[in-house]
């Protein structure tokens, strides 16, 4: 897992490189193109904005699992890794390449800014670069969604895991091949369980975790 983990680092490096590269070494330098506004005062697409957002951080659903295989000497540091990767790697990539997606093409920008790139060596490996990234995280988001679908109908889901993980990859398919776009699969994501995934279950789970009664401790701020 590792070494496809890092595998598929280095092509999303490859193409936010190469999404760099390709803004600001254009003829003439790096432009604003003429369609771009300071702020968008259309509601719906603040909206849509803002589930997109919350669909990109939907990545924790794992870390039950990986603090479980931590080592004990190293389960101190995944703290420090996970504010380290989150708000400052890659909030930081999506705010700088959303917005030289955006500075470049202004309101032609498709929702996957590849399909912009005509011609552009670069970017036709970014292409690649990234199928190879979707592939890898592939497992990492149906065996999670396999495990809580067996916890949900163990009589059902428990049968023929082959089987199983073809119909969930299937529905998968015909699903992202009927939304036909990729901003409204990850609109549809965010506005729906993305919420709940990210808001909601977690203090629900940081409750569970607080002990109740004489010998609880007191809330930050209480005395």
């Amino acid at each position: 897992l590792r070494f496809t983990s890092a595998l598929a680092l280095f092509c999303i490096a490859y193409y936010y490189t190469s999404l760099t590269a390709s803004f600001f070494g254009r003829h003439g330098g790096p432009q604003v193109h003429s369609s771009v506004v300071a702020i968008n005062t259309d509601p719906l697409d603040v909206l849509q904005g803002w589930a997109i957002m919350v669909a990109a951080f939907i990545c924790h659903f794992n870390i039950f699992r990986i603090d479980g295989e931590l080592r004990a000497t190293e389960r101190r540091k995944i703290r420090r890794v996970v504010h380290i990767a989150i708000p400052g790697i890659a909030t930081s990539i999506y705010i700088t390449g959303g917005l030289m997606g955006y500075f470049y093409f202004g309101g032609a920008v498709q929702n996957n800014v590849l399909v912009n790139f005509h011609d552009n060596p670069l970017m036709s490996v970014a292409r690649v670069a990234l199928s190879l990234t979707n592939t890898f995280k592939l497992p990492l988001i149906v065996s999670p969604l396999r495990v809580s679908l067996q916890e949900v109908a163990p009589g059902v889901m428990n049968r023929c895991p082959t089987v199983e993980v073809a119909v969930l990859l299937a529905l998968v398919f015909f699903t992202a091949l009927g939304l036909g776009s990729l901003s409204k699969a990850l609109g549809l994501v965010g506005c729906t369980c993305g919420v709940a995934a990210c808001f909601i279950f977690p203090g629900l789970m940081r409750l569970k975790f607080i002990p109740v009664g004489p010998a609880a401790p007191p809330f930050p701020g209480e005395t």
